[in-house]
């Protein structure tokens, strides 16, 4: 299903379908010739001199579609390529040129794109210029049309509209002056000293092809930053929309990286010292773009080619908030370019108006401060026996990165710790304990030698995991936590902070017998060392973790392996063999001649000595391994469209007579099949499925859509399970991600579903309850499984009391979920509701979800023929009227009944 915002963008440009179409070039010998041009045959490679050649015909086209030409050439010399568009009568409307050259004899593979710029075009040609050529020549040249969704972000036309419309109204920014940390230092976008008001002035790079880090009248930054703050002064508290921000990127390749950031944020302040989140928005890699919901994760595509065309995006966040000051974080960017900034004025009758400083304000946003912090606004510590990690982050807003880290966590002395030396444990090596005041003072400090790879590890992995646990009442005074960080080593800085601390309690709950629970991406270098982990899984009702192949430590392989069998706990394999490792700087695996993308790591087509040495080494690796189940992650192909320019896959779907679609499909899949063989031949009796490996993911190549992979010919017949994934904070999403593969197994035993649950995936959510509602619309919606990734994103034990509480609710009902019918066409009197129904003879479970809502629902279930019913979360009883099930939904909640029939 296509993600809200190109929805909308359909709409509002008038595109109804999008593609790409593959334009058939004739050869270079049939283009047409001005009297002086000579085209010279050296082996495959036609060299074209002195003048120029045109297409022997028109091509139909649209305002706002982009020509792509993709050219394989080699030699010494220079060749220009030009688009002119034509209108009706094949006058010439507009002319725009790419020149390729080459300063010595070598090879190179490049695309140009064109933007189709006026409204009258319906048309055009190319030409090909060789004024100037010594001996470059073309041995491919490819083209294609894109048009529709993707292809309006590439052209400045359709972009720029769509700021327009998104900036409607009143911009409180206008002619305001930017603030900077640390301050923007690319050369040629400094050149004036204007970056203050250049994003402010309501005016857009003059560079109106998008490489905008030519133009001074935008903003940059170069040198290497975690992140990059902006903050705007609107004079005094004004009511706020939203906020706009247009940032170039679309480009991923080493040494001419414009990517788009990996988290944006938007906060807000009354008084410039306290800042409250408003939103974010957290970049998904290709595999997860269909968790992109555009109000916490975003996805646009980005190219890894050379000279791929980069674009700049409108980004909307909202505020709907008062604020005299807004201000703007830009994460994980390389070379980070901004054009404008938009703040659009709000109204405070909006539903939610400034919910957002009900959250924890950040005192140390614009400060050069470092600080060790819970991911939640508060600390939770769980009552009792079990031992259950607790995470924190490391924000550092310092402008100089040095090393040297230590901290100390201030809690009341009835929270006991137990150490786990699980990775990375150079990140808390306890120095001293002290108790004193009915409080317990533990110093840490971050002990690996080179400060480099410490700082590297905080960042990516946090800091933990911790095991806390109170052990007996705390009084009301003491329930708080205090940290205190020093960072440094020339400019040392100790900051304190204070911070909540909540107690709780995690139900136990018993083990499903059918359905499965499990932390299959969580790696032995936690597990492992987590002390106890088979009794706290088990206690919290899991029956299944990851063993990663090779990765689990030698000195503790044994008593783990027998830990998880005591517990009952299923050993699911991950293997991490790599083909890319396998070939090291060889490049006979890959596509030949092809535009490779990051993730076509592998051509389809290619059977070699290389491929036979990655299954022998899957096999090898997981021979002697004690699994119950295989879980495969090899993402390859995400798009299989690039096939058509590798020569070896060229030649082997004529072979077989095959279209590029039926090409494509087969190729992966008969690829996969011996992947998939080399783990069968390991373990016969394990459960096989693999990671994305699913039927709701499809690739579309010349209008015929397939699952992602091929999977649609390796299920049933190789694959035992189909494994979807959903890593965004919506359940409602979850039901789209299960269906499809549900109604085609019939049968749960058959589907897996990677969640992700506390601070996400992506690391930057705080699901709370959400846990709780996913795990019940997967269960619901058809899967048999829950698959976690990964274990930092548990950063809490509140987040194994949400998922411990759903799973004690639904575990009753283990055996009548593996068997119950699900009916798709279900709904209820609100069709603004998520409805899920499954029955099973004369009783059903109806879930009704409200996610995502500002203010409570009224439905009623159409199930006139119940006898009874009850709340299955409450275990009260549900009144039954004449007309059905009048039921209220709490705002972001889901209700889920159990109603009996005659």
């Amino acid at each position: 299903m296509k993600n809200l915002f190109f929805m909308i963008l359909a709409i509002w440009t008038g595109i109804l379908f999008a593609g790409v179409e593959t334009i058939e070039l004739p050869p270079l010998t049939q283009w047409e010739k001005t009297p002086s041009t000579r085209i010279l045959q050296k082996e495959k490679v036609l060299i074209p001199l002195n003048g120029t050649l045109t297409t022997v015909r028109e091509y139909p086209v649209k305002y706002g579609d982009c020509i792509e030409v993709v050219v394989l050439y080699s030699g010494k010399g220079r060749l220009r390529f030009q688009l002119n568009e034509l209108d009706k009568n094949l006058a010439c409307t507009a002319s725009s040129g790419k020149t390729f050259a080459l300063q010595q004899d070598e090879r190179h593979s490049h695309s140009a794109f064109f933007n189709i710029s006026k409204k009258e075009t319906t048309c055009f040609n190319l030409e090909i210029q060789t004024a100037g050529n010594e001996n470059m020549g073309i041995e491919t040249i490819s083209c294609r049309r894109f048009y529709g969704e993707e292809n309006a972000l590439y052209s400045p036309y359709l972009n720029r509209e769509l700021w327009a419309k998104r900036t409607q109204g009143k911009n409180l920014a206008l002619g305001r002056k930017a603030a900077f940390r640390p301050e923007p230092d690319y050369s040629l976008t400094r050149k004036g000293g204007t970056d203050a008001s250049d994003l402010t002035d309501g005016k857009f790079s003059t560079r109106y092809e998008n490489n905008i880090w030519f133009d001074p009248a935008a903003v940059g930054w170069k040198n290497k930053a975690k992140r990059r703050l902006v903050s705007i002064d609107l004079g005094s508290v004004q009511n706020v929309s939203k906020a706009v921000v247009r940032i170039c990127g679309g480009r991923i390749n080493a040494g001419n990286d414009t990517w788009f950031p990996g988290l944006l944020e938007v906060w807000v302040s009354r008084d410039g010292g306290k800042w409250y989140p408003a939103s974010s928005l957290k970049k998904v890699k290709i595999s997860e773009k269909q968790d992109a919901d555009w109000k916490t994760l975003y996805f646009l595509p980005e190219s890894n080619q050379p000279l791929s065309p980069t674009y700049v995006y409108p980004f909307e966040l909202p505020v709907n908030a008062e604020a005299r000051y807004v201000g703007f974080g830009f994460s994980d960017s390389c070379f980070l370019l901004l054009d404008e900034i938009a703040v659009m004025e709000g109204k405070r009758d909006q539903p939610g108006f400034n919910a957002a400083y009900t959250g924890k304000p950040d005192q140390d946003l614009f400060s050069d401060n470092a600080t060790v912090e819970p991911f939640y606004p508060e600390m939770y510590v769980h009552r009792g026996s079990l031992h259950l990690p607790t995470m924190f982050k490391f924000n550092d807003r310092r402008t100089v990165k040095e090393g040297s880290l230590s901290y100390f966590i201030d809690l009341p002395e009835q929270i006991s710790y137990t150490e786990g030396l699980g990775y990375p444990a150079f990140t808390r090596k306890l120095i001293r304990t002290e108790t004193r005041n009915g409080r317990t003072i533990r110093y840490f400090q971050c002990s690996h030698q080179d400060d480099r790879i410490m700082l590297r590890e905080v960042h990516s992995y946090h800091i933990g995991p911790f095991y806390f646990r109170a052990e007996k009442d705390i009084p009301a005074s003491e329930r708080y936590v205090r940290i205190g960080t020093t960072a440094g080593k020339k400019n040392v800085r100790t900051v304190v902070r204070d911070y909540k601390l909540n107690v709780i309690d995690i139900p136990q709950v018993r083990q499903p017998k059918h359905l499965m629970i499990s932390f299959a991406w969580f790696w032995p270098r936690i597990t492992a060392f987590w002390p106890e982990f088979g009794k706290s899984a088990q206690y919290l009702g899991i029956n299944g973790t990851g063993w990663f192949a090779g990765h689990v430590p030698a000195n503790k392989r044994e008593a783990f392996q027998a830990d998880l069998r005591k517990h009952q706990i299923k050993i699911i394999g991950v293997p991490r063999t790599n083909i890319g490792r396998l070939a090291g700087s060889s490049q006979e695996h890959l596509c030949v001649s092809a535009k490779r993308s990051a993730v076509n790591s592998v051509c389809p087509g290619y059977r070699g000595k290389y491929y036979e040495m990655f299954c022998s080494e899957l096999y090898r690796s997981l021979k002697d391994e004690p699994l119950d189940m295989i879980y495969l992650d090899y993402e390859l192909w995400f798009e299989p469209d690039a096939f058509r320019t590798c020569s070896r896959c060229d030649a082997l779907r004529r072979s077989k007579k095959m279209s590029w679609a039926e090409y494509s499909e087969w190729a992966m899949a008969d690829f996969y099949r011996g992947v998939i063989q080399a783990a069968r031949k390991a373990k016969p009796k394990a459960v096989i499925g693999s990671y994305l490996y699913c039927l709701n993911y499809k690739n579309t190549i010349d209008g015929k859509a397939f699952p992602i992979f091929g999977t649609g010919l390796l299920y049933p017949s190789d694959l035992d399970e189909l494994q979807p994934s959903y890593y965004g904070s919506n359940p409602a999403m979850i039901s789209q991600r299960l269906r499809e593969n549900y109604l085609k197994t019939r049968d749960p035993a058959k589907i897996t579903l990677y969640l992700t649950a506390g601070i996400g995936a992506y690391g930057t959510d705080q699901m709370g309850d959400l846990v709780g509602w996913e795990l019940f619309e997967a269960y619901m919606n058809g899967a048999h499984s829950i698959a976690y990734f990964l274990d930092s994103s548990f950063s809490s034990p509140v987040d194994f009391m949400y998922m411990a509480a759903a799973l004690k609710v639904i575990e009753p009902y283990d055996e009548f979920l593996m068997k119950a019918e699900l009916d798709p066409a279900f709904t209820g009197s609100d069709r603004n509701l998520v409805y899920t129904f499954r029955r099973l003879g004369k009783k059903a479970l109806i879930l009704t979800g409200n996610y995502g809502a500002l203010k409570d629902a009224r439905t009623v279930l159409p199930v006139k023929d119940a006898v009874s019913a009850k709340d299955c979360i409450t275990g009260k009883a549900v009144a039954v009227g004449r007309n059905g099930i009048e039921l209220t939904v709490p705002k972001g909640k889901a209700v889920l009944l159990e109603v009996n029939f005659r």
